[in-house]
């Protein structure tokens, strides 16, 4: 099976953790690729104590949906978080600037603009989302099991580089439905020169970036990768999703960090 590395991070941060357990303490991963629930779970004589955020650099968070009315931008009604002061600064942000950022609303497939925002709000709106789900601490590193740094939430300004961006996206995809098979294979071999034997198993000799792999007219079909490696064409929705998120990356210096020994006596004490 094909593992994501961020999910291998994930995993190779659990098996850390794990070495560190008590009778009393122990780890449970439990986030997935829902960016809602948390990545590790901390349990102490076997009731929740507190979340750990992982996070292999650069890696993307604090995410929310952002509506355009018409004449203004506006916080979504879905967000899984309240409205709070840093998403009314952003989207006040926005606002001042609709022509900039209303540019990018009716994308081919997707685009983002970058958000010029001052980095202490930023930060603050990531600390309030991993402290909605109660997390001290960031896990983190450049690498899947080497040089990593635990961050406490509230130093996130001081040890990341935060970017954060306006984009639209497709809301999501389907199977290729049986009346696009023909024209879906016309449009492949315009793109990739190669003709399809099967539209759920296809090879290339190198694995394709995600930008590389829409195609057709209005880049309305995608090759999703699969477990094995091949890839095989989907239908993306003809709805949009328009958010902002934020990318984190760590710092080459960071004075916050603290060793798997230290989180756990803090855990310990609590």
């Amino acid at each position: 099976m094909l593992i994501p590395n961020w999910k291998k991070f994930e995993l190779n941060t659990l098996d850390n953790l794990k070495k560190f357990e008590t009778s009393s303490l122990k780890f449970r991963s439990e986030g997935g690729s829902n960016s809602t629930e948390p990545d590790i779970k901390v349990y102490k004589n076997n009731i929740f104590l507190e979340s750990l955020e992982c996070k292999l650099s650069p890696a993307q968070g604090g995410q929310f949906v952002v509506l355009w009315n018409g004449s203004e931008f506006q916080y979504s009604s879905s967000n899984v978080n309240p409205e709070s002061f840093e998403t009314i600064e952003i989207i006040k942000l926005m606002n001042k600037n609709k022509l900039y950022y209303s540019k990018i609303f009716n994308p081919s497939e997707s685009s983002s603009i970058d958000l010029d925002i001052d980095d202490t709000i930023v930060a603050q709106h990531l600390i309030n989302i991993y402290k909605a789900k109660k997390s001290n601490f960031i896990v983190s590193s450049t690498n899947l099991n080497n040089d990593i740094k635990i961050i406490p939430i509230e130093k996130i300004k001081d040890n990341f580089n935060i970017i954060g961006k306006y984009r639209i996206k497709r809301s999501g995809s389907i199977n290729l439905p049986l009346k696009d098979y023909s024209i879906a294979e016309e449009k492949f071999t315009e793109k990739y020169g190669i003709e399809i034997f099967d539209i759920n198993t296809i090879s290339f000799d190198t694995t394709l970036e995600k930008k590389e792999r829409y195609f057709g007219d209005n880049s309305e079909y995608f090759l999703g990768i699969q477990t094995d490696g091949t890839y095989k064409v989907k239908k993306l929705s003809n709805t949009f999703n328009a958010n902002v998120i934020f990318t984190l990356s760590l710092k080459s210096f960071t004075p916050d960090s603290i060793s798997f020994q230290n989180l756990i006596d803090i855990l310990k004490n609590k």
